[in-house]
C-alpha cells in the first residue's frame, strides 16, 4: 500500500550524448501500478554513477508523499561512488561469476555499502561472494553499524524479505543513534556543496547570467511568474475548452498547409479524442501530468496520412540535433525522410521498428505560445514539444480513446492506435501554419490559421 519512486540512471554515450533509458521499458509493467512511478535519466556525462539532477528527482518524489524512493546507479568503480551523497541507504549489489569479488577490494566500495546483497545466489560462487565481503568487513574501522550481508536468489524467491528488514533497520538506525543522525546530515551537505560549486560545462554566457536567464525563461514558459494558481486556472480552462469544441466536431481528418511546402492530411479515429491540460484520476483528483503544457492532442489513426511536412523546428535525438529535414507519407507511413543535417540518425530513429514510421501524435500549439516566444531550444521534449505544433512518430496514446479504462490495450490498437518503442516529437508550427478540420458530416472547419487557433 504504499508510494514508491524509482529513479533509473542510464550511461550516456560520450560520443553522441545520448542514452537508451532501457529501464522504463524493462518495468513498464509496473510503470502503470498505482503508487509506482519510474523516470529513467541519462548520466550526461556525470561521472560519479548517477545524473546531476538525480539528487533534486529523489527530493521531489519525496515532497510529493513518495513513501520509498529507490535508485538503481549506473553502476560503481573507484569514482562512481556519488550516490552515497543522495541516499540513506546505499545496497551495493554484487553477482557470482562476474568479477566481483575483485569489485569488492576497489578502494571506496566497502566505505559506501550500507547493506550487501548477493543476487544470483543460486549459482555456484555466491557463498564466496559473501564470505569474501565478510572478511573485508573486518578490515574496516569499527563502526556502530556494520553493513550486513544478504543472499538473494530470484529464481528461489528467497532473500529479498530479509533485504527489505535490513533497510528497515538502517532507516530506524539514522533516525535513532548519534552515528546515523551525523551521517545523514554529513551527505546532506555533500550534495548541497556539488550543487552550489560544480561547473556548468556548456555555459555560453557567465554561468550566473545564463543560470538567471534559464531560470526566468523556465518560470515564464511554466506560467510561474505572477499568480501562478490564477494563471493555471484560466489555462487549464481554456484548453478544456477548445478540446470540448474539437471533440464536437467529429473530425474525421486535419488538412495541415503552410508556405514552406507542408501539406498533409492526418487521419483521426472515430473514437479518438483531443485532451489537453489538466487531468482527473480515476479516483477523482484533478492534476497537470506536465507542466509547461500548450497542446491539444489527439493520437491519429494508424495508416491513414498522405503528403508531405516540413519541420520547422531541430529535433533533439540521443543527444544530437537533426536539423532541417522533411517526411513524406503514403498509407500512413513514411515512405521517404532527408534531412540537411544528422540525416542518418533521422534514418536511424525511424528504422527502430515497423511501427516507428507511423505516426503517434497530433499536437496543436499556437505559433505565439510562452514557449516559442523565449526564442530557446531548451533540448528538451517537454519544453521544446510545447513551442508549436509538433507531431511525433511511434507510439500513440491509449488514453485518447474514448472509454479506454474499459479496454484492453489490443483494443485500442485494433481502432488505430499505433505501437512502437519510440515517440519522437518534431515542431511543424509555422507563422502561416493553416489547419482544416474534414468533419464525418461533411463540414470543413477552420481549426488554424495564420498559426494559431482560428476559434
Amino acid at each position: 500500500g504504499k508510494k514508491v519512486g524509482v529513479i533509473a540512471i542510464d550511461p550516456s554515450s560520450p560520443f553522441t550524448g545520448g542514452a537508451i533509458l532501457g529501464d522504463r521499458l524493462r518495468m513498464q509493467d509496473h510503470a502503470v501500478e498505482e503508487g509506482v512511478f519510474i523516470r529513467s535519466m541519462g548520466s550526461r556525462g556525470n561521472l560519479g554513477g548517477v545524473s546531476r539532477g538525480t539528487h533534486e528527482a529523489a527530493l521531489i518524489l519525496d515532497a510529493c508523499g513518495f513513501d520509498a524512493v529507490i535508485i538503481e546507479t549506473v553502476g560503481v568503480g573507484q569514482s562512481e561512488v556519488d550516490i552515497v551523497k543522495i541516499a540513506d541507504t546505499v545496497c551495493l549489489i554484487l553477482t557470482p561469476g562476474m568479477g566481483d569479488d575483485v569489485q569488492i577490494m576497489k578502494a571506496g566500495i566497502m566505505e559506501i555499502a550500507d547493506v550487501f546483497v548477493v543476487n544470483k545466489a543460486d549459482k555456484e560462487g555466491a557463498d564466496k561472494v559473501a564470505a569474501d565481503v565478510q572478511v573485508m568487513l573486518k578490515m574496516l574501522i569499527e563502526r556502530e553499524w556494520v553493513p550486513p550481508v544478504a543472499l538473494v536468489s530470484s529464481n528461489k524467491n528467497t532473500g529479498v524479505d530479509r533485504v527489505k528488514e535490513i533497510i528497515t533497520e538502517h532507516a530506524k538506525y539514522l533516525a535513532e543513534s548519534a552515528e546515523g543522525r551525523a551521517e545523514a546530515a554529513e551527505a546532506l551537505s555533500r550534495a548541497q556543496f556539488d550543487t552550489l560549486v560544480q561547473p556548468s560545462t556548456d555555459a555560453l554566457l557567465d554561468a550566473a547570467a545564463a543560470e538567471e536567464r534559464l531560470w526566468d525563461a523556465i518560470l515564464t514558459a511554466s506560467r510561474a511568474t505572477g499568480d501562478p494558481q490564477a494563471a493555471w486556472d484560466a489555462h487549464n480552462r481554456d484548453l478544456a475548452a477548445r478540446c470540448d469544441y474539437l471533440n464536437s466536431l467529429g473530425i474525421e481528418s486535419l488538412h495541415y498547409t503552410a508556405s514552406n511546402g507542408t501539406d498533409l492530411t492526418v487521419g483521426l479515429i472515430a473514437e479518438g479524442v483531443f485532451c489537453g491540460g489538466g487531468e482527473t484520476t480515476q479516483q477523482g483528483v484533478f492534476f497537470n501530468p506536465n507542466i509547461p503544457t500548450e497542446e491539444c492532442f489527439i493520437s491519429p489513426k494508424r495508416g491513414v496520412a498522405e503528403g508531405i511536412v516540413y519541420a520547422t523546428k531541430p529535433l533533439c535525438y540521443q543527444g544530437q540535433l537533426i536539423e532541417n529535414f522533411y517526411l513524406r507519407f503514403e498509407g500512413g507511413k513514411a515512405v521517404e525522410a532527408k534531412a540537411e543535417v544528422n540525416d542518418a540518425l533521422l534514418q536511424e530513429m525511424l528504422n527502430m521498428d515497423e511501427g516507428a514510421r507511423y505516426l503517434g501524435e497530433c499536437a496543436l500549439v499556437p505559433f505565439n505560445s510562452p514557449i516559442n516566444e523565449t526564442g530557446l531550444l531548451f533540448y528538451n521534449t517537454l519544453f521544446d514539444e510545447n513551442a508549436c505544433c509538433h507531431l511525433a512518430m511511434g507510439m500513440g496514446y491509449a488514453d485518447t480513446i474514448r472509454g479506454f479504462h474499459e479496454k484492453t490495450l489490443e483494443e485500442c490498437r485494433a481502432l488505430g492506435i499505433n505501437d512502437s518503442m519510440i515517440h519522437e516529437d518534431f515542431m511543424i508550427g509555422t507563422p502561416d501554419l493553416s489547419i482544416t478540420a474534414h468533419c464525418r458530416d461533411g463540414r470543413e472547419v477552420a481549426i488554424f490559421r495564420d498559426g494559431t487557433w482560428a476559434f
